[in-house]
């Protein structure tokens, strides 16, 4: 059963579908494989430096590349996940969500680690889980990172590892090269869950903040987000820009209120709350390339404020 995600919308213009899997107990039989053509089946004269890449769903192409770029299956992908977490003996019976674009072409997922991973800094829990990206039309490569992700209600809140692992599509690629490095993140991840404790018995000053929002975060993410980040911090609610538009810092600029953010009290007290509202701010992209650079970004833009 496929359903839109509410808060990934496109990845690189590409509509996007989510589908909730159990990964290792479901079949990955369902997911599309691609294989490369000569551009001529489609009726192109004959190009020794360009093919197609065609899905075994729809018999058209959903991409050009060159003959020696390496396809790496999506299946291929996530059952080398499978084999590098069952060496790092982590269940193999959490959830798992993919995502796929429109004809497939592109696919990322999210695989839960379990409890051992799991920690509850202000009563919520937040866990542990391995991001994959994988392409097959030529747009990416293939990348491996950890991720923290709180789920409030029915919303995920998300801080990236800065550590991504990437691999291109060269001839010589396979899918456990990207897993490799990981392993020695996955062993110090003990380390970063107990800096969410840390951040969560850790006071801030609300004007130390309102300053890194009107410099670090006005100059890294644009004075919107700057904005709706200063209105969380404050209020527990999103926001918009309202008129009167005036040339003024980002956390002096009328906003109107939209929604409460799930699992934000009403005014930030510590660092951990202002990590989850920034947080909230990168997972409402609704471009995905755009979300996963503004994730990245969370802990070293947290540090300047530390």
């Amino acid at each position: 059963m496929k359903t839109i995600d509410p808060l990934t919308h496109r990845w690189g213009g590409l509509p996007i579908s989510a589908h909730p899997v159990q990964f290792l107990s479901e079949s990955l039989d369902w997911l599309p494989r691609f294989t490369k053509v000569p551009v001529s089946k489609f009726g192109f004269e004959e190009n020794r430096h360009r093919v197609f890449v065609v899905s075994d769903k729809a018999p058209i192409p959903v991409a050009m590349v060159s003959p020696g770029y390496r396809i790496v299956q999506h299946a291929e992908m996530l059952t080398a996940a499978r084999d590098f977490l069952a060496a790092m003996n982590c269940p193999d019976n959490e959830p798992a969500k993919i995502h796929l674009t429109s004809n497939g072409e592109r696919m990322a997922a999210w695989l839960d680690l379990g409890k051992r991973f799991a920690y509850r800094p202000d009563g919520h829990t937040i866990s542990l889980q391995l991001q994959i990206t994988n392409t097959v039309d030529g747009g990416g490569s293939m990348n491996a990172s950890l991720l923290w992700f709180r789920q409030v209600c029915a919303n995920g809140l998300k801080i990236q590892a800065t550590y991504r692992s990437t691999i291109r599509h060269g001839a010589s690629a396979t899918p456990d090269l990207v897993f490799a490095p990981i392993a020695e993140q996955l062993r110090q991840s003990e380390t970063q869950g107990r800096n969410f404790e840390a951040w969560s018995a850790q006071p801030i000053d609300l004007k130390r903040v309102r300053a890194w929002i009107d410099e670090d975060i006005s100059d890294a993410w644009g004075k919107l987000a700057a904005a709706r980040l200063w209105s969380i911090a404050t209020t527990g609610r999103d926001a918009v820009f309202a008129p009167p538009f005036a040339a003024l810092p980002a956390s002096h600029r009328k906003v109107k209120p939209t929604i409460e953010v799930p699992g934000s009290p009403p005014e930030s007290h510590t660092l951990y709350d202002v990590a989850q509202a920034a947080s909230w701010i990168a997972s409402r992209r609704t471009s995905f390339e755009e979300g996963q650079w503004m994730q990245q970004q969370i802990e070293p833009l947290l540090a300047r404020l530390n």
